[in-house]
């Protein structure tokens, strides 16, 4: 961000301009991407989580949408929108943020404990969600498809990982460490 205020009455923000396309158009448009591209991706992505994390900052909805794919190949992560900061003073609506009964975030990369409650979640529900964007990345799909947003819900809760074909023993070991149920 470089700027935000008030202008003529219209409040902005002024950010970078990064060019590229998202990553969900890379996967939809190309195909999943090879084992080395998306290391390569997801090294960005997790480097901005831990810039992020470091200042107590939780971003609520990693997804493929939200990494923007540069053309040398280096990702940024976007969107903060739904950022939280543990303990800040949340508004009287808890729609807005989240809060029990209120779900704050994307279902298909939802951890388990954002979708019990958004505001009571850290770092952990990042990692989830990074997970669950990079099985999109090397598969084309999310890990847990569903029908229902209870479903999706359900599925996050229990079941495991899935399988990765062709992917490195690494590759699954770390997806299944970043899929764990509990933060």
């Amino acid at each position: 961000t470089f700027a935000a205020g008030e202008m003529d009455g219209v409040h902005f923000i002024a950010m970078e301009f990064v060019p590229g396309h998202t990553l969900r158009h890379v996967v939809v448009e190309r195909g999943p991407l090879a084992v080395g591209d998306a290391a390569r991706v997801f090294a960005d992505v997790a480097d901005g989580l831990a810039h992020i994390h470091e200042r107590s900052i939780v971003h609520r909805d990693v997804k493929p949408g939200n990494v923007m794919v540069r053309p040398d190949g280096r990702a940024v992560l976007l969107d903060l929108g739904l950022a939280y900061l543990p303990g800040e003073v949340l508004p009287a609506d808890p729609a807005i943020v989240g809060g029990r009964g209120y779900t704050v975030g994307t279902m298909d990369y939802l951890a388990p404990e954002q979708a019990r409650n958004a505001s009571a979640v850290g770092p952990a529900a990042d990692l989830y969600s990074l997970g669950c964007a990079l099985v999109f990345a090397l598969t084309g799909s999310v890990p847990f498809p569903a029908a229902t947003t209870l479903e999706k819900v359900r599925r996050h809760r229990t079941d495991p990982p899935p399988a990765l074909a062709g992917a490195p023993a690494e590759v699954t070991k770390l997806v299944h460490r970043l899929l764990a149920k509990s933060p």
